[in-house]
């Protein structure tokens, strides 16, 4: 039921928001790996962010359509952190 659960998601995250019982089990049983690979997982390179904030006029604006590539950025030192509401 966990690796059915896991199929039906493209990310770890989207799994967790939208069946946590199921992600949790597989947490807690030390299953994550095998049944949501982290190949699974986008990965946001320094090029991939860049090419998202082009998407955007504004920083609210990112973060609203796509926080996890902002919060990327702000790890790679795209975007200074004190400009957040900007």
């Amino acid at each position: 039921m966990v690796r059915e659960s896991a199929k039906k998601r493209k990310s770890r995250m989207e799994w967790f928001k939208k069946d946590p019982d199921a992600y949790n089990a597989a947490r807690r049983h030390g299953w994550l790996d095998i049944v949501a690979p982290a190949s699974k997982r986008k990965r946001w390179t320094l090029e991939k962010c860049k090419e998202e904030a082009l998407k955007y006029k504004s920083l609210p604006e990112w973060r609203s359509k796509n926080p996890a590539s902002l919060q990327a950025a702000y790890r790679r030192g795209l975007v200074n952190k004190n400009n957040k509401n900007k």
